[in-house]
């Protein structure tokens, strides 16, 4: 179990525990993200309320499961994102994450435990958190400055072979992309060349002698 600094308002922890309890109990699967998660693995961030990823086909469910709990709940006029709120306390509730596969069982089998001014909330594993930070880029937005620092962060932990089996098989450029960003502004060894190169060899332009791929 990990502990995360307090990045909301302590006041609003009670509550925010009540939302995942009330999930939990209706078994509505959902996991902690955005930037308490971001916090924990890498840069502190500031956040002016809580992010609970969930499937496509659980957001209505969650939204009655709140409402019959005492919670304010309402859509919104992004496909991605419902709302929910109690006692001045937001939530959000993402349903779609850009250009990353929707929550899956791979997502919660990896999931974290972490604690938040002694409250218990199942999040992101560190490569899951990764890999949502990588496809979530927009201009404007600091995305990119999030997933490197949970590269980071997380050091020599991170299971790489795990990650790469999370990348989209449709857009694997943009991992390459930041992974050879990060290992450009990294110490040596935080992102390993081995994997690199399993995203190919093709686009290195680097005369540093790659290691043997792995077995």
């Amino acid at each position: 179990m990990s502990r995360a600094r307090c990045l909301v308002p302590e006041d609003y922890l009670p509550i925010y525990y009540e939302a995942t309890r009330l999930l939990q109990r209706n078994e509505v699967p959902h996991l902690l993200g955005g930037g308490l998660m971001v916090s924990l693995y890498g840069r502190g961030r500031e956040t002016k309320d809580i992010d609970f990823f969930l499937h496509p086909r659980d957001g209505y469910r969650a939204l009655n499961v709140l409402n019959a709990g005492g919670y304010f709940t309402q859509e919104t006029e992004k496909r991605w994102l419902l709302k929910a709120e109690k006692a001045g306390a937001p939530i959000d509730l993402i349903i779609h994450s850009t250009g990353a596969p929707d929550l899956s069982e791979e997502d919660l089998a990896h999931a974290r435990t972490i604690l938040l001014c002694g409250y218990p909330f199942r999040g992101f594993g560190p490569e899951d958190m990764l890999l949502r930070k990588i496809y979530a880029w927009h201009e404007g937005r600091p995305d990119w400055w999030d997933a490197i620092s949970i590269i980071h962060g997380v050091g020599r932990e991170m299971d790489w072979a795990y990650f790469l089996r999370r990348v989209p098989a449709h857009n694997p450029g943009r991992a390459r992309s930041l992974l050879l960003f990060a290992h450009s502004l990294l110490p040596d060894g935080q992102v390993p060349w081995s994997v690199i190169r399993r995203f190919g060899s093709d686009l290195l332009c680097s005369a540093e002698p790659l290691p043997p791929a792995p077995a």
